[in-house]
């Protein structure tokens, strides 16, 4: 806990993109972005087509457009690095109010830690916000972002073909 320096308390952060942070997504007039977006997209649709998806381009690019929905609701660094705006602590039902639209209860539980009575929510606008694209998107897109999220994940212990995209991009781009 940042103001009560001897208790532990669990700590969310705005997570969801595939790239390291929002200015990736939303800063569109620098080169560096472009490319590393570029090189993101490329490697999105490796996956899917390693995945065997029928459209791994059409794949990359909603799951493009799902990050850079999170990516606009995300704080940029400056707010980030607030430690009194990033101070924010609710017990699971003031952030199932705050944030409706996920299962909180349900997601700490999975997460082992549904014995927690309260928590740090370090960017509560973007917990609410993600928390409502999650009934605008379709669940067949969420499908495909959670798919490809968790073969970035778990590419270093699957075959070499995913290892090696992963690297091209993660390791070199």
């Amino acid at each position: 806990d940042f103001k009560t320096t001897t208790m532990n308390r669990a700590l969310t952060r705005a997570g969801g993109l595939g790239l390291p942070d929002r200015d990736y997504y939303l800063k569109t007039d620098e080169e560096r972005f472009l490319k590393a977006r570029a090189a993101y997209e490329t490697y999105l649709t490796t996956l899917a087509t390693l995945a065997g998806l029928k459209d791994p381009a059409d794949a990359a690019k909603r799951v493009m457009a799902i990050e850079n929905r999170i990516a606009e609701l995300h704080w940029d660094k400056v707010e980030n690095r607030n430690p009194v705006k990033i101070y924010n602590p609710m017990t699971v039902a003031e952030l199932a109010k705050a944030a409706p639209g996920l299962d909180w209860a349900a997601f700490l539980q999975t997460a082992n830690l549904g014995q927690v009575e309260r928590l740090s929510v370090s960017q509560p606008s973007a917990a609410t916000g993600i928390a409502k694209l999650y009934a605008e998107v379709p669940l067949a897109d969420w499908k495909l972002y959670f798919k490809l999220h968790s073969l970035d994940e778990a590419a270093p212990v699957l075959p070499q073909a995913f290892r090696d995209a992963r690297f091209a991009f993660r390791g070199t781009a």
